[in-house]
């Protein structure tokens, strides 16, 4: 395992502390019987000795962590993309234009038809009413074209941000997910086996028999102690 993928950031030492508060936490609801008299103080230091230890005891859990990281960066890089201000003037430009296309178009298109309306009605003036019924008519296919533009355009604003907001939550849960298989494989490879190595049940069985009552009572002195007893082998030497 890369050292890499061993480096725990600072931004994580929080959820290493939480995961070992809880390690604590349930090894000291197993123990029988509970921890008496200087206990605590014992659980504080442990507590501290793992802190200090955090990469350590980390390590066996790098590869979820590895794809933690991984999902975690790209959802940042995601979030920056879509928070970062729109700097496109070309974009704000079509948009006034998708806006004022069809109002333009159909405001010219009922004053077209209006004042041709009424030159057609007046003898002198016909054949310019008629230009500009045929000129509003065009006007009016106009804004129809440019108002079926607009709304297609905003259909496809609302498909797109349904689309990325489908792919954010989908990233959130993998991220969410991933976080939990990191802190589960810390806590059942990393800190689980650390504290109950410290805390005695996993240290080997020797350094446990150094302080036995074994190493307190010699051997030799259960040798010479039935040579000490007056009766017996005392009386056969005198006989």
């Amino acid at each position: 395992m890369s050292s890499r993928t061993q480096r725990l950031l600072a931004r994580d030492r929080a959820a290493f502390e939480r995961v070992l508060d809880r390690a604590l936490d349930e090894a000291d609801a197993r123990d029988e019987p509970p921890h008496t008299g200087a206990e605590p103080g014992r659980d504080a230091a442990l507590r501290a000795e793992a802190l200090a230890s955090a990469e350590r005891i980390a390590a066996p859990a790098g590869r979820e962590y590895a794809a933690y990281l991984r999902l975690r960066t790209a959802a940042e890089k995601r979030a920056a993309r879509r928070t970062r201000p729109k700097a496109s003037s070309s974009r704000g430009v079509s948009a006034v234009l998708a806006v004022l296309a069809p109002t333009v178009s159909g405001a010219a298109a009922v004053l077209f038809l209006l004042i041709g309306g009424v030159f057609q009605l007046a003898g002198g003036l016909k054949e310019l009413g008629e230009s500009l019924v045929v000129a509003g008519w065009v006007a009016a296919a106009v804004a129809a074209l440019a108002l079926i533009a607009a709304m297609a355009g905003l259909l496809f604003v609302a498909l797109r941000n349904r689309t990325a907001g489908k792919r954010a939550q989908s990233l959130a849960r993998a991220l969410e997910r991933a976080r939990g298989e990191w802190e589960t494989a810390l806590l059942e490879r990393g800190i689980v086996p650390f504290v109950a190595q410290q805390r005695g049940s996993g240290r080997p069985p020797g350094r446990a028999g150094e302080q036995g009552p074994g190493r307190a009572a010699e051997p030799g002195h259960h040798e010479e102690r039935p040579a000490s007893r007056p009766d017996g082998g005392a009386g056969e030497a005198a006989g």
